[in-house]
């Protein structure tokens, strides 16, 4: 099977930046958020606990998940343009990310971190970026 196209930001990631996702991307894509607390009201003088559920349902909270890049380019040089390119645009705001695998389904993200980097031979890096989905629940086009 092949590797789904990635576009973020409109931008195509394999032409923009060299840049394809590794194995399990589309599975930390579509990991379910975690649920929100509820509104819990525990008494002495009453057997277990009160539960507040907001309009009778369960209601997802943000969630942070990993995705692993690859950039592949063609010289150091290229390398180096193609990585500023990919840091630029992670400081940009948000991320809206989409992918092959999932048409019509749009990420709204926003950079965390990046937990991991390797640079191999100054033309490949493989590395991890942390990101935040705000609200799962708004995926839309």
């Amino acid at each position: 099977m092949s590797m789904p196209a990635l576009t973020i930001n409109g931008k195509d990631a394999k032409t923009t930046w060299g840049m394809i996702a590794l194995d399990k991307f589309v599975d930390a894509l579509l990991m379910p958020p975690p649920a929100k607390d509820v509104v819990k009201n525990t008494s002495r003088l009453e057997h277990g606990t009160r539960i507040k559920l907001p309009a009778g349902k369960t209601l997802f909270a943000s969630r942070e998940f990993s995705i692993d890049l690859r950039i592949r380019a063609a010289d150091a040089a290229d390398y180096y343009s193609k990585y500023t390119s990919l840091m630029a645009e992670l400081a940009s705001g948000w991320l809206l990310i989409s992918t092959s695998r999932l048409p019509g389904v749009v990420f709204r993200c926003r950079y965390v971190s990046c937990p991991q980097y390797s640079q191999y031979n100054g033309k490949v890096a493989k590395f991890a970026l942390r990101l935040e989905e705000p609200d799962p629940s708004n995926r839309e086009p």
